[in-house]
């Protein structure tokens, strides 16, 4: 069954999505990635490093970054860059691989379809490694309720990127 709602369904939510983002950049030193976030409500932090880690890859010449963090829902963005560095590297190599970007309740149930992980192997191994990547999401709030009655508020979204 679908519905369509005009109010925020997970009323519990405090203003609040969880994010769950798993990146690879191969070569990118860890302690040069960070998370900053930032929205329209005035949070502005750079180098978020609360629930997250970052595992040395290919010698430690790369890292992976695994993060669990919840944003304000309202327009703002986040992002792994080298702000939080103690010091800016000359040439940031900022390829990568998303393994995960998802929002929201983990859905463990088969044949749901839906946009919940979007951004699931995107590959920019081979782009110019001094670009910036921007992916601009839209949002969506999803309701999946099982048939006991059950509620889990998960998100789908959409993506494009420059």
């Amino acid at each position: 069954v679908n519905e369509l709602y005009v109010d925020d369904p997970d009323k519990d939510s405090g203003g609040k999505i969880e994010v769950n983002l798993n990146i690879s950049l191969p070569n990118l030193h860890c302690e040069l990635v960070g998370l900053d976030i930032q929205d329209e409500m005035g949070r502005h932090e750079v180098g978020h490093i609360d629930n997250s880690m970052k595992i040395p890859l290919n010698n430690g010449d790369g890292c992976r970054f695994e993060g669990h963090f919840s944003i304000n829902k309202v327009p703002g963005n986040f992002h792994v860059s080298t702000h939080s560095a103690t010091a800016q590297p000359q040439n940031p190599d900022m390829t990568h691989i998303i393994h995960k970007l998802s929002f929201g309740d983990k859905l463990q149930v088969h044949n749901v379809h839906g946009a919940f992980n979007a951004l699931e192997g995107a590959d920019k191994l081979s782009s110019n490694p001094l670009a910036s990547h921007d992916y601009i999401l839209k949002i969506v709030p999803t309701v999946y309720e099982d048939m006991s009655g059950k509620q889990r508020y998960s998100y789908q979204y959409t993506v494009a990127n420059k």
